[in-house]
C-alpha cells in the first residue's frame, strides 16, 4: 500500500492495486484510515509517519487495559521506527472513548516524538463517530461539540469500495479471527504428520495444489494432503521453495532445494507483484488463510508465517502484521480481551518479516 501526503492534509492511497484514494481534508484522513488498516481502533493512538510526500509505518499503541495511560517501552518502539524510516512528521489519532485517556496518549505520544525531533504535524481525537483537533482553536473550523466523520459510502474516495462491497473489520480482533479456528468445524487430525514422506518434491507440491493453483477449484484437502502441506511448512527447502513461487525474489535469487521446473509446470508463472489481477492474489491469500483455521495451534506457526510473507508481498501489511504477531506475538498490544498466546515467539522467519514490516519496507524496496 502506498500513501503519499501533499500540501500537509491530503494523501493517495492505493489498495492492492485495487483503487487509489486521494484525501484532502482531516475528515476523509479519518474516514479512510480504518480502510487502510483493515479495522478499526480501539483504545489506542495510530502514528501516521510522514517521510516527504510519503506516508511511512503507520503504528497503534494500546492503552492498557483497565488503565488510563499507555506503556513507555511501547511508545520508544515506535519512535525508533519513525527515525529508522526516515519520517520527520508525524499526524497522531487517538481512538478512545474516555476524554482523559484521549488526551493524555497524545500528550505522551507527542512528548516522545518532539524529544525525538519529529515534528507532530495535527492531533485527531475519534469518539462516537466524532472527530476533535487538539490543535485548532477555530470554532468554526472544529467545533467544540466535534465534527461528525463522513459515511464511506457518501465519501466519494471510498465510493468504488464501498460499492465493491468492501469494508474494514470491527476491530484488530475480528481480523485475527481470520486466521484462527473457526467455531463448529472440525480442525484436522494431522494423525498421519509423523509418517508423512516428504521424498518426492512432485508430491509435495500436489498436496498445495488446491490452495495455491487457482485454476483449481477449492476445496478442503484430505487429512493425507494437509499433513504433507504441514510437514513440508515445517522443512525449510520446502517452504522457502513455496514462497520463492508466491513471492518471486523475496528470499534472493538461489533457494536451495527450490524445484522451479516442477513449481512452473504444476502451477504456472509465479504471480508477479503488479501484474496478477488484485482478485487473484485476494482469492488465493483467502484459500491459504482458511486451511490455517483448520489446524491444530500446534501445527500452525510455519503457515501463518508464510501467509504473512504473501499478504505483505500483496501490499496488505495489515494481514501480515497480524499473522506474524499471532507467530510471535504483539509487541504494540499492552493486553487485550483475548487471550491469545504466541505460537512460535522464537521463530527465525518471521522475526526478520516483522524488522521488515515494521520499517514500512515494501516489496520493491527489498526485491530489485
Amino acid at each position: 500500500m502506498a500513501v503519499v501526503w501533499v500540501g500537509g492534509r491530503a494523501a493517495a492511497a492505493t489498495l492492492t492495486g485495487m483503487t487509489t484514494l486521494r484525501l484532502s481534508r482531516p475528515a476523509d484522513v479519518l474516514t479512510s484510515l480504518p480502510y487502510v488498516l483493515g479495522y478499526h481502533p480501539l483504545h489506542s493512538v495510530v502514528v501516521i509517519a510522514l517521510r516527504g510526500t510519503t506516508v511511512g509505518p503507520i503504528q497503534r499503541v494500546d492503552r492498557l487495559v483497565g488503565k488510563d495511560r499507555y506503556p513507555i517501552r511501547l511508545l520508544k518502539q515506535v519512535v525508533r521506527t519513525v527515525r529508522a524510516d526516515g519520517s520527520d512528521r508525524v499526524m497522531l489519532v487517538a481512538y478512545d472513548d474516555n476524554p482523559v485517556t484521549q488526551v493524555r496518549g497524545l500528550e505522551k505520544v507527542t512528548t516522545s516524538m518532539t524529544a525525538a525531533g519529529i515534528d507532530v504535524l495535527d492531533r485527531l481525537v475519534v469518539a462516537d463517530g466524532r472527530w476533535w483537533s487538539l490543535d485548532c482553536l477555530d470554532g468554526q473550523c472544529c467545533p467544540p461539540g466535534g465534527t461528525p466523520i463522513p459515511s464511506p459510502a457518501r465519501t466519494p474516495q471510498l465510493a468504488e469500495l464501498v460499492a465493491l462491497g468492501v469494508a474494514p473489520v470491527a476491530d484488530r480482533d475480528a481480523l485475527v479471527d481470520r486466521i484462527e479456528p473457526v467455531e463448529g468445524v472440525a480442525p484436522y487430525q494431522l494423525a498421519a504428520l509423523a509418517a508423512v514422506d516428504l521424498s518426492s518434491v512432485e508430491e509435495v507440491y500436489r498436496a498445495w495444489t488446491p490452495l495455491l493453483d487457482l485454476s483449481v477449484a477449492a476445496e478442503h484437502l484430505t487429512e493425507e494432503q494437509a499433513a504433507m502441506v504441514v510437514a513440508s511448512a515445517q522443512v525449510y527447502l520446502f517452504r522457502d521453495g513455496i514462497l520463492d513461487w508466491l513471492c518471486p525474489g523475496l528470499l534472493g535469487k538461489q533457494v536451495p532445494g527450490a524445484s522451479k521446473t516442477v513449481r512452473q509446470r504444476m502451477w504456472g508463472a509465479p504471480p508477479h507483484r503488479g501484474r496478477e489481477d488484485a482478485g487473484a492474489g485476494s482469492e488465493r491469500l483467502a484459500r491459504l488463510m482458511e486451511f490455517a483455521r483448520r489446524l491444530p495451534a500446534g501445527h500452525r506457526a510455519d503457515l501463518v508465517v508464510m501467509i504473512g510473507a504473501y499478504a505483505w508481498w500483496l501490499g496488505e501489511c495489515t494481514i501480515a502484521s497480524v499473522c506474524l504477531d499471532r507467530v510471535l506475538g504483539d509487541p504494540m498490544a499492552s493486553g487485550g480481551s483475548r487471550d491469545r498466546s504466541a505460537l512460535a515467539p522464537g521463530h527465525v522467519l518471521a522475526g526478520l518479516l516483522r524488522r521488515v514490516v515494521d520499517a514500512g519496507l515494501r516489496p520493491r524496496d527489498l526485491v530489485a
